[in-house]
């Protein structure tokens, strides 16, 4: 779950199962009128909770800095220790997560905090 602080947008991500493993992602960014601005959506395939929310993270980042929103605070949950601790070149992700980190690093104001899964539940 990513949101955008003070004069800004929420960008929300989720992750679903499809069937029979084969897993997907989506999000959508509102302004604080909870009006739609957009949303993404993407298929993964066969993955982990860990890979289908660094995708979703990914993507939302991706879009909210392509429209140039400076602040954002994001609420993760598998994918928060990948993101903030230093990338182990031989992780099975690690392309995904040095992308995050530089999108991260850029010149913008980010935090990141934990969420348990359990919060998302309507």
């Amino acid at each position: 779950m990513i949101y955008v602080l003070f004069n800004g947008v929420d960008l929300h991500v989720g992750l679903r199962v499809v069937e029979c493993g084969h897993a997907g992602f989506g999000g959508l960014i509102r302004n604080l009128d909870g009006e739609w601005l957009c949303g993404f959506y993407g298929y993964c395939g066969i993955a982990t909770n860990l890979y289908d929310e660094l995708l979703a993270i990914l993507r939302g980042l991706k879009l909210v800095w392509i429209r140039k929103i400076p602040k954002v605070a994001c609420y993760l949950q598998d994918a928060i220790s990948a993101i903030k601790c230093p990338v182990i070149i031989s992780h099975q992700y690690v392309a995904i997560i040095m992308e995050i980190q530089d999108l991260i690093s850029s010149n913008w104001c980010i935090s990141l905090d934990h969420t348990h899964r359990r919060k998302h539940v309507c």
